[in-house]
């Protein structure tokens, strides 16, 4: 996540499939949801995988799906996969 900027581990999962349902949970807690961004590095199915659920979760969000070059996926490594979710602007005041 980010904090004031700045890059923060938000948890630990053991298992990937573990990481993606934490990864989902916390995406589902930023209801409405108005975009998401999916990118893998060398993981295509899992992409899938992730975008598909994610669009479960808002079915309306339009969304964005990638795979990131050598610079970015070198931090990552193998079967990275990152996600981004913009919640809906509140129109409460």
């Amino acid at each position: 996540s980010f904090e004031e900027g700045e890059v923060v581990s938000v948890g630990r999962a053991r298992t990937r499939s573990k990481a993606f349902e934490e990864a989902l949970r916390r995406a589902a807690e930023l209801q409405p949801i108005e975009q998401i961004m999916v990118v893998d590095s060398t993981s295509p199915d899992d992409l899938l995988y992730v975008s598909q659920r994610l669009q479960d979760i808002a079915p309306n969000a339009s969304l964005i799906t990638g795979m990131v070059g050598p610079t970015v996926g070198v931090h990552g490594g193998p079967g990275w996969i990152g996600l981004a979710v913009g919640p809906a602007p509140s129109t409460s005041e």
